[in-house]
């Protein structure tokens, strides 16, 4: 870590061809803890037109528009939904994708409102600019307690500070940690939802 200063870039690449064939499936996978037994997360690429941008979402339907951020799947736990998203962006003279941001939002129905509620957020910013130490904070996977206080919701918890050159030197490797905080997230705080 560099810490007081910008440090260099950070890229996760994936060559054009692998995101063509294959990566769709592996986030099938990363998410399939949160619906147990059932039916694979539904995910398509989300087309933006004259841009330089790949976007991976999740969706409960086959959906259409941009606002793929709010999006969401629905999980085991009644009345609790996933959201989902990975932004890469093209990198024309390597014929490859850079990943931008993964994003993965826990959120509750209100069953009153029809809103959502945020519950949690893990995020990831690999191209993360900012000085350090919320560059390292934030390029790897974090997360947000969305349902507390201010101003603890805008507050990254870092989930792989101690190894995240490791976690940031290949899309296998983020993928593997952001499998680990799903794993938490389904076995740590999903039960406890499902018993209210």
């Amino acid at each position: 870590m560099c810490f007081r200063r910008k440090c260099r870039i950070t890229m996760i690449v994936l060559p054009a061809e692998n995101m063509r064939t294959g990566r769709i499936g592996k986030v099938q996978k990363l998410l399939q803890p949160f619906r147990g037994a059932g039916p694979p997360v539904p995910c398509q690429f989300v087309n933006i037109p004259r841009q330089p941008v790949q976007v991976i979402a999740a969706a409960q339907k086959t959906s259409s528009g941009y606002d793929y951020a709010q999006w969401t799947f629905p999980t085991s736990v009644k009345n609790i939904f996933g959201k989902y998203y990975e932004s890469w962006s093209w990198v024309k003279e390597r014929e490859r994708f850079r990943l931008e941001r993964c994003y993965l939002s826990v959120v509750r129905l209100d069953v009153v409102s029809r809103g959502y509620q945020a519950i949690l957020c893990v995020h990831c910013d690999p191209t993360c600019t900012e000085v350090e130490p919320l560059k390292s904070f934030k390029s790897g996977p974090h997360l947000h307690v969305e349902l507390a206080d201010d101003p603890i919701p805008k507050c990254h918890f870092p989930l792989n500070l101690g190894h995240l050159k490791q976690v940031l030197s290949s899309e296998q490797e983020i993928t593997t940690a952001m499998r680990s905080a799903v794993r938490v997230i389904t076995e740590e705080v999903m039960p406890r939802y499902a018993r209210l």
